[in-house]
């Protein structure tokens, strides 16, 4: 957990089963909503996952505020 703003540096991804970090998950968000291109996807397996964006709409995450 960082000291900054008392969140941890990974969470846990539905997507990937496994952990994620905060930008990466930010990133997947601002991704499935449209704000941001496929390019800038730093972990490109949530891709490969079917119905991604269903998934990632759906997780506790999704509308986390970071700051």
């Amino acid at each position: 957990m960082n000291d900054v703003n008392k969140y941890p540096d990974e969470i846990e991804c539905a997507l990937l089963e496994g952990p994620i970090s905060i930008t990466d998950c930010s990133l997947t968000v601002d991704v499935c909503e449209g704000f941001l291109k496929k390019t800038v996807l730093r972990c490109e397996e949530v891709l490969a996952v079917p119905n991604w964006k269903e998934k990632c709409r759906g997780c506790k995450y999704h509308e986390l505020e970071y700051v």
